[in-house]
């Protein structure tokens, strides 16, 4: 986030990505977030005025880090925001309507950014919806080869 002031876009981006893993991301990570609160504290100063326009775009950053330094310092909002995240997750990545599931994605069995500890919950629920479809343990398609003529 050290980055130069004409780039602020940068440094709003990476505090909105600090945003969404607060809310997102394991415990241990949120932890390592405030270890390191210090340089989000360095972007409440931060300082840019657009030279064609003259507007204050220093502003936004200045305010996404006071956001910022705010979600993680308070524990009751980071709880409900990451409890608000929780449900988000569940409501679009287990949308039972349309039959996707976060197994069915293909690209990362672990889906969301789960805590430690839901992870096994995750995996034995994947595994029995895969039984439930027939993946797991065997072939939904029985095996013909062997009957006698």
């Amino acid at each position: 986030m050290k980055d130069q002031p004409h780039n602020w876009r940068k440094v709003y981006k990476a505090l909105t990505v600090i945003e969404f893993c607060a809310a997102n991301a394991t415990r241990r990570f949120v932890e390592d977030l405030r270890d390191n609160t210090d340089r989000i504290d360095a972007c409440t100063v931060f300082s840019f005025i657009e030279p064609e326009t003259g507007k204050d775009q220093g502003l936004n950053v200045r305010e996404k880090a006071k956001k910022v330094l705010e979600l993680l310092g308070n524990d009751a909002k980071l709880t409900e925001a990451r409890d608000k995240a929780k449900v988000n997750r569940e409501r679009f990545h287990d949308n039972k309507q349309t039959g996707f599931t976060v197994g069915d994605a293909g690209a990362s069995n672990r889906g969301a950014f789960d805590d430690d500890d839901d992870w096994k919950d995750m995996d034995s629920n994947r595994k029995a919806s895969g039984e439930a479809r027939g993946e797991a343990g065997g072939s939904a398609v029985p095996d013909t080869s062997r009957d006698e003529e």
